[in-house]
């Protein structure tokens, strides 16, 4: 994940805004938590049948994930024929989160796509419950200015749909720049837990300003881009799963982790740490 990226880890403040109140409250519940990569041909095998490979490298995977952030949907949806296959190879608690095509999320007037994306919404149905809604990433150059096409277009999904938002400029996180209402649907109608539009926090060094002090609603997406430094990050987890636990009290109730490493390796060494974590809260 190149979002975020620095090159010096010196300096930084890794604190998560919520972490103070989180320590006072001392919450002992932690909500569902899904742990992810992002694409499962790091075990790919070499196979003359594409399809007999693929169905390998899906189940290996989920020996060790439970969620997945979908990379390829990005550039195109996949064929009825993969979605298949997938629904077949993964445990039924396993959870799919494919990103908006970039037609859609990468459109100025991303309210005109609907239809595209609902088309490729209902080619997930396939998945039924394991399919987890999408993650919407929008440019880093769409400001508050460009809100109404946005709240238009999430106004316009299926009802039984939901998308993960990821907002990225500053601007959106500036009280002293951001219009009132738009900061008023973001933090709240956009997080209830009536709506289908929930917040995707990146976690990553070089922006810190966009993980909030508090959410509402039921879900959440976390994109945990990694430092590679082990002692760093094994903290980090153990911050987020404090908060996570406080949030638990005010209503999240599911959690996806997403682990972004180049090194599959390194992110199955901090799965498994994450996981040693969340058993001291059973």
């Amino acid at each position: 994940m190149k979002f975020g990226r620095v090159e010096v880890l010196d300096g930084i403040d890794f604190r998560l805004p919520a972490q103070d109140e989180a320590s006072q409250t001392q919450s002992q519940e932690l909500p569902k938590i899904h742990i992810g990569f992002t694409g499962f041909s790091a075990f790919s095998l070499k196979a003359a049948d594409k399809k007999a490979g693929m169905r390998h490298a899906l189940a290996k995977y989920n020996q060790y994930f439970d969620c997945i952030e979908l990379n390829a949907s990005y550039y195109r949806t996949p064929s009825v024929e993969q979605i298949e296959l997938w629904d077949q190879v993964t445990t039924d608690d396993f959870a799919f989160i494919p990103k908006v095509h970039k037609l859609v999320s990468q459109s100025a007037q991303i309210d005109r796509q609907i239809e595209q994306y609902r088309a490729s919404f209902n080619t997930f149905q396939i998945l039924g419950k394991k399919y987890r809604g999408q993650l919407l990433q929008l440019p880093e150059y769409r400001r508050p200015g460009d809100w109404q096409s946005i709240q238009s277009f999430l106004e316009l999904l299926p009802n039984n749909d939901a998308v993960h938002l990821e907002l990225r400029h500053e601007d959106w996180y500036d009280e002293h720049q951001i219009v009132d209402v738009y900061k008023q649907y973001i933090w709240a109608k956009a997080l209830d837990s009536s709506s289908n539009s929930y917040l995707c926090i990146t976690d990553s060094p070089g922006r810190r300003d966009i993980i909030p002090r508090a959410i509402k609603g039921p879900e959440l997406l976390i994109r945990f881009a990694t430092t590679g430094e082990r002692l760093i990050d094994e903290s980090r987890l153990q911050d987020w799963y404090l908060v996570l636990a406080h949030w638990r009290i005010t209503g999240l109730r599911r959690c996806y982790l997403i682990l972004h490493n180049h090194n599959v390796q390194y992110a199955i060494a901090l799965k498994d740490y994450a996981r040693d974590i969340g058993r001291q809260y059973d």
